[in-house]
């Protein structure tokens, strides 16, 4: 079994006024996919993965 390497990631956290930690979200792309993994406070996790597009994603506008 062969690993397999990020191009790139990045780590993103919300907390509120009094500094509790909200949700954590690592982002993650690999060759052309991004893939974004959330867990909130209460235990959630959210896994969101889509295509990339030269350069920009399906969400964009800017296409």
């Amino acid at each position: 079994m062969r690993p397999e390497y990020a191009n790139a990631f990045g780590l993103r956290k919300v907390s509120d006024k009094e500094g509790q930690l909200l949700e954590v979200t690592l982002d993650i792309s690999y060759k052309y996919m991004e893939n974004a993994i959330t867990v909130n406070a209460q235990g959630g996790i959210e896994n969101v993965g889509q295509a990339l597009v030269l350069g920009y994603t399906r969400s964009d506008d800017r296409v």
